[in-house]
């Protein structure tokens, strides 16, 4: 049997600065990358014209 014990108010300050840096690091990538930072923001897959979607899942 495990047992999880509460992140200490130090740790979850570390979880906190760590994920804020992530994410800036990621919307700086996407920036230099894509020139934005809405990469993977919106389902782009559905909003193709269906004839795109017919030839994707065509038959080899």
């Amino acid at each position: 049997m495990q047992i999880r014990y509460a992140d200490t108010p130090a740790q979850k300050e570390l979880k906190r600065v760590t994920s804020e840096r992530r994410q800036f690091r990621t919307n700086e990538y996407n920036v230099g990358a894509y020139g934005t930072t809405m990469v993977g923001m919106g389902p782009t897959i559905y909003n193709q014209p269906s004839g795109y979607r017919r030839a994707l899942n065509a038959p080899s």
